[in-house]
């Protein structure tokens, strides 16, 4: 399996457990009773209990941070990535199963819990399979300046130019995130200062992946812009003074931090596939880099512009 298709793997690995406790709240979630166990004592007795909706939400939180943070890692090559992905896992697994066997519990007044306890034990195995799929190594980092120039093409005019990009998994990433939001709300209800936290929380990041979906890359005599074809705004304007060296060249996520919007140290880039790119060097000695297929027509169009500044044409 190639070293990217791991990757994806794994992190669809980290998603199967919050789908798999999406599902079960879906199912069970209206028939559990104001207050759940969470406690058992030697003899399989509830001896603690919590109020279902506190207990749920808890339980989606940490299970939210830690499947967060393990995408993270996957996404930033983060060191000991297997070692995060193991952890991660292994509190996906502890948490999804414990909250099954509370459900379960509460729904049938079972005390027969050697088969659930032993659940919860080998739940925490779960974290070897994201581990065990991700590959082991980091790929070399690539910096915008590594983007293979472009040969000067005189007979390329310095004439306005643009093309539409459209990001289908930037568009199903936000619609899951509007889809999960709606769910909260619909599903948890009488939590009104929760559920307002988690909208302030996952309003902007619905703002940004809509923003991302789909977007133009325009180059004339003003410069390079890229700007929001869904929401409007311009995401990035860079002045013909501004950009000192254009090229193209290949993004790989990994290699920024994963997928959107990345800034990094000395660099930024719009990040939506693996693939063509359109890099830019600027004055100040940062770089820029956006998903461009068309990347080789744009390079030498914006390099004419530039030509045309110095000449003063």
């Amino acid at each position: 399996m190639a070293h990217e298709t791991r990757r994806w793997a794994a992190a669809g690995a980290l998603l199967i457990m919050p789908a798999a406790f999406m599902i079960l709240w879906i199912m069970w979630g209206a028939d559990l009773p104001d207050r759940v166990p969470t406690h058992f004592d030697a003899s399989g007795t509830a001896d603690q209990f919590v109020a279902a909706v506190t207990y749920t939400v808890t339980v989606a939180v940490v299970l939210a941070i830690a499947t967060i943070l393990g995408l993270i890692a996957i996404a930033a090559s983060w060191t000991g990535e297997r070692f995060w992905l193991a952890g991660a896992g292994m509190m996906q697994g502890i948490l999804v199963s414990a909250w099954l066997v509370s459900a379960v519990v509460a729904r049938t007044g079972t005390e027969d819990l050697g088969g659930w306890v032993a659940l919860i034990l080998v739940s925490a195995a779960w974290g070897a399979v994201p581990a065990f799929i991700h590959p082991q190594g980091r790929p070399r980092r690539m910096h915008a300046s590594d983007g293979a120039a472009v040969p000067s093409d005189p007979a390329v005019p310095a004439e306005p130019w643009s093309d539409t990009v459209t990001s289908p998994l930037i568009a199903a990433i936000a619609v899951m995130t509007a889809v999960v939001l709606a769910v909260m709300l619909i599903l948890i209800p009488g939590e009104g200062a929760v559920m307002l936290i988690a909208a302030l929380l996952l309003a902007p990041v619905i703002l940004i992946l809509v923003g991302l979906a789909k977007y133009r890359v325009s180059i004339d005599e003003r410069g390079l812009r890229i700007s929001s074809v869904y929401v409007g705004f311009p995401l990035r304007t860079f002045p013909l003074e501004d950009i000192a060296r254009a090229s193209a060249g290949e993004l790989v996520p990994a290699q920024w931090g994963g997928w959107g919007w990345r800034f990094l140290p000395g660099r930024s880039a719009i990040v939506i596939r693996r693939g063509p790119a359109l890099m830019i060097e600027r004055a100040s000695g940062s770089e820029f880099a956006v998903s461009l297929p068309s990347a080789d027509d744009a390079a030498p169009v914006l390099r004419a512009y530039m030509a045309g500044r110095v000449s003063g044409a």
